[in-house]
């Protein structure tokens, strides 16, 4: 046996009312979240670019500003997937391993930047047998402005230490005109440091 309940037609409009309202909250929900996303994927690809240029102009390393470069493309692919709605296209499977890779990658990275911050400023402890400057850009001018600070770093502890002696390090890259461990040395020895006590390494091509 059956039950049926007539509803009042202002009952209805009203049940049509709030479905029609939750159903343009959660449209607007979406658009909001496509926009946050834009804006973020925006955002990381401008910093990247302009992180690339300043990586060149500050010459930490020789090509290593080209790596920013395709991060900045990157993040403007995903920006234009979002745009486009592209990413509806992909499974929801590998839209979720995607993203979570991207979040590991950006973690790992601020993990690696807050190390590297945190020691930025710290100072090796007295007498010390050796030291070594890691290589960086050389200009035609000399040495870029990353390697130039370190190797100051170096001619002020060498002063502090005369027992102590410095290792140069670094070979030559294709836009270089000299090796990096050659024209370390040539700026120490400007700098008054003697020659016995510079060692160079001028076969090295990266860092680990």
């Amino acid at each position: 046996m059956g039950y049926y309940t007539s509803l009042k037609p202002e009952v209805i409009e009203e049940a049509t009312e709030v479905v029609s309202g939750i159903n343009i909250r959660q449209k607007n929900e979406r658009a909001t979240n496509k926009l946050a996303k834009r804006i973020i994927y925006a955002t990381l690809a401008v910093l990247s670019l302009l992180y690339s240029i300043a990586v060149f102009l500050v010459g930490s390393g020789t090509f290593s500003f080209i790596i920013w470069i395709f991060v900045a493309i990157f993040f403007g692919f995903l920006w234009l997937m979002e745009k486009k709605n592209l990413w509806e296209k992909v499974p929801k499977i590998i839209r979720k391993i995607f993203r979570t890779v991207i979040a590991i990658c950006l973690t790992i990275f601020v993990i690696c930047q807050g190390c590297i911050l945190t020691q930025f400023f710290s100072k090796g402890e007295s007498g010390a047998e050796y030291i070594i400057v890691l290589g960086a850009q050389m200009r035609d001018w000399g040495p870029s402005v990353v390697y130039k600070a370190r190797l100051d770093s170096a001619v002020e502890y060498l002063k502090n230490n005369p027992d102590t002696k410095v290792i140069v390090t670094g070979g030559q890259g294709a836009n270089e005109s000299i090796s990096e461990g050659e024209g370390g040395q040539e700026y120490l020895l400007a700098q008054g440091i003697n020659k016995d006590r510079i060692l160079v390494e001028k076969d090295s091509v990266d860092v680990v």
